[in-house]
């Protein structure tokens, strides 16, 4: 009896080790650990100034708002998102931004707008994050 008690306890160890090695999440500063996003690329162009600037963030980039970063390009609503929202005046030294994603799977997003236009929140959230740190 005892022999088939710690068969059966060593079986449930077993089990149990392998099952939490199996479930451990991707270490954080894989694609995989960051929601599946390979790179997000902000493009700034316009203004007064004649501005041209891009930003880049990766998994592996020191970007102090990364993770909320990647959770918005994540979520529903954002890859929801249109190709393109522009106001129906396009004059007068506007920011134009164009925001591009590519997720782990090999899925790109791409996105454009400009100061004024109306576009979905989440839109604008991530264009002001990943301006933020400029």
């Amino acid at each position: 009896m005892k022999t088939i008690y710690r068969f059966v306890l060593a079986f449930a160890l077993l089990l149990g080790v392998t099952g939490v090695a199996a479930a451990q999440a991707a270490p954080v500063g894989t694609a995989e650990g960051r929601g599946g996003v390979s790179s997000v690329t902000l493009t700034t162009t316009g203004g007064y100034a004649g501005v041209h600037e891009t930003v880049t963030v990766t998994p592996t980039t020191s970007f102090p708002k990364k993770d909320q970063l990647f959770s918005l390009v994540t979520r529903a609503d954002f890859r929801a998102l249109g190709d393109r929202y522009m106001p129906v005046h396009t004059c007068c030294d506007r920011f134009n931004y164009v925001l591009e994603v590519t997720y782990a799977d090999g899925k790109r997003k791409k996105v454009e707008t400009m100061d004024g236009a109306t576009a979905p929140r989440v839109l604008f959230d991530v264009i002001e994050l990943l301006r933020s740190t400029r």
